[in-house]
């Protein structure tokens, strides 16, 4: 059974949410500990409680306001937006949202003889302020993170790869087949809009199964998991079954607005790299190895073999195939660059446009 989309949404982005509830009770707790320096009240450790539970309280409500706003066709016009008209917008929103999730855990926390109308004259103002101030540095994180990447920003603040290490993970590359061709026929701008909102609809398939999106390069997008055995590598192959899923939803979509429906060539590998930071102006986690190399030679085979996804045996013997999904043995070769032959493995879905026996027709 299908979960809602607002309980799919949170589990995307729970680990975004989870910073935001301690942030706000830290700010909460905080924000207690200031007023009552300021009005001269005696200290205790219960008003950082009561601070600390209102700010949750207030990210809660404000969280799950923004979640219902932001809905898919909200965060496309954001998208297209600059950053700082993007970053200001949402700032406006979110301060309105504030002022909802205020005005409840006033009527929640507060005393009986602190009325509505009493803390709307002598109170909103001020804790509006407070807590707009804090949701700017959120909204400034968050926008700063849609840049880089959450995890890629969390590993530059923590300064995992100051200095190249060795990971074992599962490249996933992909590309939209027969680009080229889009391009001549509906000219690179209109390209350039089909692959951005390719990209935005197959997207969560790729956060919401664990992986990392670690860059665009043209109509290819990056994507890699770390390897946690033969189960959790299993989420790589329920990525490829959620993209497939998406394509078939919004197919008709793109025939109507582009008049072309978009595919996938998605080759993957696993083994080892070098992670490491590199640049200086603009700094950025790159990965080197033969690992990444050999995701590219699958994708490049998919199209003589007629295939949408391939891997290799060492690969797929990671990762356990989920139900609705078959692998079909392509032969043994030497791809390019590589001295040993390779035992290629074609991946589709037992029906639909996906499924092998019409990709090999």
């Amino acid at each position: 059974m299908q979960k809602p989309p607002f309980i799919e949404t949170v589990k995307q982005h729970l680990p975004t949410l989870v910073f935001i509830i301690i942030f706000a009770g830290l700010v909460g707790a905080f924000y207690g500990y200031i007023m009552t320096q300021i009005f001269g009240r005696g200290f205790h450790w219960l008003l950082l409680v009561y601070g600390a539970v209102r700010g949750i309280f207030v990210a809660v409500v404000v969280t799950a306001l923004e979640l219902l706003v932001y809905r898919q066709k909200v965060q496309r016009r954001l998208r297209a937006m600059a950053f700082v008209p993007a970053f200001l917008v949402r700032s406006l929103i979110t301060c309105w949202h504030l002022v909802v999730g205020l005005t409840l855990s006033h009527m929640v926390f507060s005393p009986a003889w602190a009325t509505l109308d009493i803390w709307i004259q002598r109170g909103l103002l001020r804790d509006f302020i407070f807590a707009a101030g804090a949701a700017l540095m959120i909204q400034l994180i968050l926008q700063t993170r849609s840049l880089v990447g959450g995890r890629t920003l969390r590993h530059f603040l923590m300064g995992r790869y100051n200095r190249p290490v060795k990971e074992t993970r599962i490249f996933m590359l992909a590309d939209i087949v027969g680009f080229t061709a889009i391009a001549d026929k509906i000219g690179d701008q209109r390209s350039l809009e089909l692959v951005t909102n390719f990209f935005l609809d197959i997207d969560p398939a790729i956060h919401r199964n664990g992986g990392m999106i670690h860059n665009y390069v043209g109509d290819e997008v990056v994507a890699s998991w770390s390897d946690h055995g033969k189960e959790q590598n299993k989420r790589v192959l329920h990525c490829i079954q959620d993209i497939f899923k998406k394509i078939d939803d919004v197919r008709a979509q793109y025939i109507d607005e582009f008049g072309v429906a978009p595919a996938l060539r998605i080759g993957m590998a696993h083994g080892p790299v070098a992670v490491g930071e590199c640049g200086g102006e603009k700094r950025q986690v790159i990965y080197i190895g033969d690992t990444i190399n050999t995701a590219k030679r699958l994708q490049d085979a998919c199209k003589p073999y007629g295939v949408g996804v391939m891997t290799d045996a060492d690969t797929l013997a990671r990762m356990a195939i989920p139900e609705g999904m078959q692998a079909t043995e392509m032969g043994r070769t030497t791809l390019r660059g590589r001295e040993t032959e390779t035992l290629m493995i074609a991946i589709g879905t037992d029906s639909g446009p996906y499924s092998l026996p019409a990709l090999g027709n």
